[in-house]
This record gives structure tokens, sequence and C-alpha cells, in this order.
């Protein structure tokens, strides 16, 4: 070599340095980190992006809108690095200082209006009308079973709407029908037929399935209300037996016998001449019974109509009272009206016949309210 003299000794080479030759190794190399050396070299490391806060026990894959991403223009891309969300925004400087935590474009994704409403959503809660873009899957999860729960409900209740509406509908058809066989048949005591239907709570088609039978003859109402007993004793009173049977049949009132249990009358007492107190009292005794007298209710007064009613001039005679009526008041105390015998009879006939007395043309009546 031409810096080293060597030389050759029992197979062994041996060699020195040349004195030119300088050893760097001896020389001073400065330390960044000296306060003494010369200045500090600064040291740098990769941005790692801005970092999306997630609430405790949330998923990051859970918890971020990538949907959004798809519809409009975002300036940042998104990187899931374990549980964290990073957004590296497109004007990223890559490079930061060591003790810097992002740069200056990351920094500024805090204050973006979009990561401003994920946010507010995180706390406040995804309202209804949010667009679907906005939401996260969590969210999109939980307004779909939300919507499906409603839609759900919603489809029960409109099943029930149109089972109501079925069911109204077949009665309004049965209630036209019904209205279509009143007026086409002549059914007796159709009032008391459907009274009693309704009292026992059925429905338009069992009135109807009556009112067909009553047509046919195979079906009479039995349920009689006052008015009704009340009607066929009357009948009875004025037109005899053979009349009450005749309605009975035609009208479907109540017979004579039902008609009599239910109306119980004490007949009035007549007077053959002017009307004692005895009478007046029997008659308004037998119209006006005795009530229990009650302290607290007020004394009612009553008013007395006093009237005429033509007669058919003709003797009577009173079983009840035993007297012989039909003679005029004002010269009935003349005779006695007492019918004993038939010589009491041929007494009357003979003043009658003498003009010493009359028959009475008109009755005398007094109602009393």
């Amino acid at each position: 070599m031409d810096h080293d003299r060597c030389s050759r000794q029992d197979l062994s080479i041996t060699c020195q340095p040349s004195p030119d030759v300088i050893d760097l190794t001896k020389e001073a190399i400065p330390n960044p980190h000296s306060a003494k050396g010369p200045a500090a070299i600064e040291e740098f490391q990769t941005c790692p992006g801005y970092n999306f806060a997630l609430p405790a026990g949330h998923l990051p894959y859970a918890s971020y809108p990538f949907l959004m991403h798809t519809t409009i223009s975002i300036p940042w891309d998104v990187n899931i690095r374990g549980n964290k969300i990073m957004l590296q925004s497109h004007q990223c400087a890559e490079t930061i200082p060591n003790n810097s935590p992002m740069c200056f474009s990351c920094k500024r994704i805090h204050d973006h209006s979009l990561v401003a409403g994920m946010r507010k959503r995180q706390i406040s809660g995804t309202h209804e009308s949010t667009p679907w873009m906005y939401l996260t899957s969590a969210e999109m999860y939980s307004s779909l079973q939300r919507k499906s729960a409603r839609e759900k409900a919603l489809k029960f209740k409109a099943l029930n709407t149109a089972r109501k509406l079925n069911t109204r509908n077949r009665h309004l058809e049965g209630w036209k029908r019904l209205i279509m066989a009143v007026g086409r048949e002549d059914i007796p005591r159709l009032r008391s037929l459907i009274a009693t239907e309704c009292r026992h709570g059925r429905s338009v088609f069992s009135m109807l399935e009556k009112i067909d039978r009553a047509a046919l003859g195979t079906y009479r109402p039995r349920g009689y209300d006052e008015a009704d007993f009340q009607r066929a004793f009357l009948l009875y009173k004025l037109g005899g037996r053979s009349a009450a049977k005749i309605a009975q049949r035609t009208l479907g009132i109540p017979s004579i016998d039902t008609a009599k249990r239910h109306i119980v009358t004490k007949p009035l007492r007549s007077s053959a001449a002017f009307p004692t107190t005895l009478e007046m009292s029997s008659n308004i005794s037998s119209i006006y019974p005795k009530v229990p007298v009650n302290d607290v209710a007020p004394t009612q007064g009553m008013v007395i109509q006093v009237d005429e009613i033509k007669l058919q001039e003709r003797l009577r005679w009173d079983p009840r009272s035993n007297m012989i009526l039909g003679v005029c008041r004002e010269h009935g105390s003349q005779c006695s009206l007492e019918f004993r015998s038939e010589t009491q009879a041929d007494l009357i006939l003979d003043r009658l016949k003498k003009n010493e007395i009359h028959l009475a043309s008109e009755v005398l009546f007094h109602i009393l309210h």
C-alpha cells in the first residue's frame, strides 16, 4: 500500500497506520440536545388528523354518517383506527412537529358545521325530520324500528277500522230492510215488538226475523204496557165483551181478563139527587188515594172544574146504591128514589106523566186536579 508500511515476518502481516491518515472517530460531533452545542435540529411526525370523539360504549362504524360522503362534497377523509374515528383534511400538511397534535387544516374540522351537527345529535338525539344522509347506521336502525312499529300500529288500526265499517254497513243494510218491512207489512203492535227487542238488547237482524214471523202470523209480541191495558179495558167498557175480543184479535191488545187484572178501578158513586158530602168524599178518595203526609213538601192547592154532559133521557137503576137514577135533581126530592119494590117505580112513573118530575137531560160532573 502507498500509505502503509507492512512487514512480513513468520507468515504474519503487521500493518501500521500512516501518519498522513486522519481518524474521523476522534472529531467532535455536535449534539443537538446539548445546550452547549450548536442549534437543536427540530423533529417531525405524521399528522394523525382530527379525532372525532365518541360517547362511551359507542363503536366507530355505527357512530359516523358515512352516507353523506356519497351525496355532498366533504373536505376530509375518514380513517378508522381501533375505536377511534380520525378525520383527515384534504389540505392536511401530512407532517407536523412532534409537539403539535395535528395540523392547522385538520384542526379546523372541529368548527365545521357538519361536525358540529354530529356532536349535537350525539347529545340531544336525532330529530324525526333529519335527512337520511346525516344519520349514522345506529340512528338509521333506531328510526327504522320506530317507523316499523308505527306502520304496524297503523296497519292494525286500518284493519280494525275496516272491520268496524263492514259491521256498520251490514247493520245499515239491516235497518233499511227493517224500514221496508215496516212499510210493507201491517203488523199489529209493531211498536211493542220493537220495544221488547230493544229492551232485551237484540240486533236489527233479530228484529227483522220477528217482524217476518209476525207478518206470517207465527209470532205475536206479548210485551204490553199500561196504555195497552187501558185501551183494552176502555173498549170492553164501551163496546162490551164482543168488541174487546175483536180488538184483541185484530189489534193485538190484551184480553179482557188480562186487562181486568192490571186495571184496578173503583166505580164512582152517582148521585140520584143533589150530591151529598159522603158521595163526593167517596169519589175523591177513589180517584186520589191517601198518601203519606210529608211535612217538608209544600201544600198544593186543588182546582175543581164543573161541567155537564148530555144524557139519554131514561131511568136507570144503580145496583151499588139501590137508587133509581135519571130524575132531574131539581124535583128529585119530591119522591122516593130508593128502589124497594115496584111501588116506588110506579110512583115515579105516575109523577113523570103528571109532569111533576122530569127526566134528567144532562149530568153534572166535577173534575178535581
